[in-house]
């Protein structure tokens, strides 16, 4: 199958969203090969997010861990056909197909760091599912005990597409050395982005009964739990800042420097609004990012944001 360039390109955009702007300061071939990573696991999350019992879910995904990415391709079939499918990933699944075909196009070295992390999430989501059906059955008290389980979780989230983009940037000659210490860093990346993203949703992930909280906070009042959150996210960023010293391509050195200072406002803003984002969800002005953001990704910040507002307004 001939892949499609233009769908793949508005498959991207329409579920990568500010992800999407940052990932053009790349240079082209890198590009491909993130825009080909964020596409599958988007479809990994089709699982994740999926209507299915826990139980199934985890059956889903360690079958995906096993035999990736076969077992994604025969699953997004499935997926495809369910009537409870999220609209979101209604076009990602309609043009699965597509998908694959784009995978398929890239180096067997891209192919293979991008299989090995997506089977890495796979195993972890599964085990994330095990334990909300623990859960549900009253064998576990919590889905998160404690800061170290919530790291645990981050990093099947994004921590591993830290190392990820850490093994790619290596490969096109961006970093000057890839050793673990430069994996941390990248896994410490992707972490801080999800802490990010975890308060960002956390009142939408209070009405699906879904709650990231660590147990061991339990007992302590709203805004001195989330300092805690805060302390523990600007720890986990100040682990990433060796990126900043290793890599050697400058448009590579934006990419990192542009993900790390965008979760730096969010969490910024977050603090000076708290508790409020335990309980709606709240934006950022956009005047707070204007002045952060390289020129050339400033226009199309600004189209994206206007074209967000009439849908919303849809």
């Amino acid at each position: 199958m001939a892949t499609d360039k233009n769908l793949i390109e508005t498959l991207y955009r329409s579920v990568a969203r500010q992800q999407a702007l940052f990932t053009t300061l790349l240079p082209d071939d890198l590009e491909h090969a993130m825009v080909d990573a964020y596409l599958l696991f988007r479809l990994l999350d089709t699982i994740e997010d999926s209507s299915l019992a826990p139980e199934e879910r985890a059956a889903d995904l360690e079958a995906v861990a096993d035999d990736f990415p076969a077992a994604l391709e025969k699953r997004s079939i499935r997926h495809a056909q369910a009537e409870r499918t999220p609209p979101a990933y209604r076009s990602l699944l309609e043009n699965f197909q597509q998908i694959f075909s784009f995978h398929r196009e890239q180096p067997p070295n891209v192919q293979g760091i991008i299989e090995e992390t997506g089977a890495r999430m796979a195993s972890g989501m599964a085990k994330f599912a095990l334990r909300e059906a623990e859960v549900g059955l009253g064998k576990r008290p919590a889905l998160i005990e404690d800061f170290s389980e919530l790291e645990e979780y981050c990093t099947v989230a994004a921590g591993y597409v830290g190392e990820m983009s850490v093994r790619l940037f290596d490969l096109f000659g961006a970093l000057a050395r890839a050793d673990d210490e430069v994996l941390e860093a990248g896994r410490a990346l992707g972490n801080f982005v999800q802490i990010v993203n975890v308060l960002r949703d956390s009142s939408s992930d209070r009405e699906r009964n879904r709650s990231y909280r660590p147990r061991e906070t339990a007992g302590l009042a709203d805004k001195e739990y989330l300092n805690q959150v805060f302390s523990f996210g600007r720890n986990i960023a100040s682990r990433s800042e060796l990126l900043g010293e290793v890599v050697v391509k400058p448009e590579v050195r934006t990419y990192c420097a542009t993900l790390h200072g965008m979760a730096s406002l969010h969490l910024t803003f977050y603090q000076q609004t708290a508790p409020r984002i335990l309980h709606e969800r709240i934006k950022p002005p956009v005047t707070l990012f204007i002045l952060f953001l390289p020129p050339r990704l400033v226009g199309r910040f600004l189209l994206y944001k206007i074209r967000g507002l009439f849908r919303a307004r849809d």
